[in-house]
């Protein structure tokens, strides 16, 4: 029985309309390089996740992760050997089980330092598809989402003094240096400032917007169809509502509570949620097999 990745509703990169269908090694160009070693164990440790390089160049550690997370991570958020945070959104699909549930734990040394994007990305490819001989396809599909739009009254929101900025090479922001901490902490493309009871973006689009809620760990990500241009500095309350009316023939969930206050926070700057549907990309693993010894 095929078994789906748990991935909280984040935006979407159209895979299908890049004409990538990263399903054989054959389709890599030759010129990509591959790791040199590589040290494949089953994981029996309660760590966690990978430091992507960390402070080695040409090395890659992976402590203890499911295949299915690789998948996502090299074919996805970094594909191409740049990150691509909307990657993140992408769900995995099909393959055996205990691509699941069963964590490795990887060891690999490239030929010579290289970029912990490209390591995690197009090597990391070569590896999962020589070691695991894995393969798989892109595929689109619709799945629920939820829908942000204006609500009567016009959106509410201040506009935006600053555009937010992306992170430039080497990690710096590409902003001027005279900017203050705190607003640069606001300012970040797409990350959003959340604390348990209030919310901040600025410089923003209402679909970045939408890309920022869609990260908080409700069951599906938002999508923008406001039809509204322009950048905005969204900054609210998470107030907490009154007790739950006896009436009501179910118990709310924490989740369902949490969505209730964000409902209500966005509707004070002017936006309304609906239920809807959109595509959503999907990785389908169309085979995987077990590790090859070291």
């Amino acid at each position: 029985m095929r078994r789906r990745s748990q991935s909280f509703g984040w935006s979407c990169l159209l895979l299908a309309t890049m004409g990538v269908s990263p399903s054989t090694s054959q389709q890599r160009p030759v010129s990509l390089p591959k790791f040199e070693v590589a040290s494949i164990k089953p994981c029996k440790a309660d760590t966690w996740g990978t430091d992507g390089g960390g402070l080695s160049p040409g090395r890659l550690i992976v402590h203890c992760d499911e295949v299915a997370n690789l998948v996502r991570r090299a074919y996805s958020i970094f594909r191409d050997g740049q990150t691509n945070e909307r990657g993140r959104l992408t769900k995995i699909d099909g393959g055996p089980a205990w691509a699941y549930s069963d964590r490795y734990e990887i060891e690999a040394i490239a030929d010579r330092p290289r970029a912990p994007s490209m390591m995690e990305g197009p090597m990391m490819q070569a590896l999962l598809e020589d070691r695991f001989k894995l393969k798989v396809h892109a595929e689109m599909r619709d799945v629920p989402v939820y829908v942000l739009t204006v609500a009567k009254g016009g959106i509410k929101a201040p506009a935006a003094t600053r555009e937010c900025f992306v992170i430039g090479m080497g990690g710096l922001p590409a902003v001027p240096p005279l900017l203050p901490p705190a607003e640069r902490r606001f300012l970040r493309c797409g990350h959003a400032v959340v604390a348990s009871d209030e919310f901040h973006l600025h410089g923003a689009t209402i679909a970045d917007l939408a890309n920022a809620l869609s990260w908080i760990p409700f069951d599906r990500r938002f999508v923008d169809r406001s039809g509204i241009a322009g950048r905005f500095n969204f900054d609210f309350q998470l107030l907490a509502l009154g007790p739950q009316e006896p009436s009501l023939p179910m118990p709310v969930t924490g989740l369902e509570r949490r969505f209730e206050m964000y409902q209500a926070a966005l509707r004070k700057i002017g936006l309304k949620v609906d239920l809807g549907k959109a595509p959503g990309e999907f990785l389908i693993i169309d085979r995987l097999e077990r590790p090859s010894p070291n």
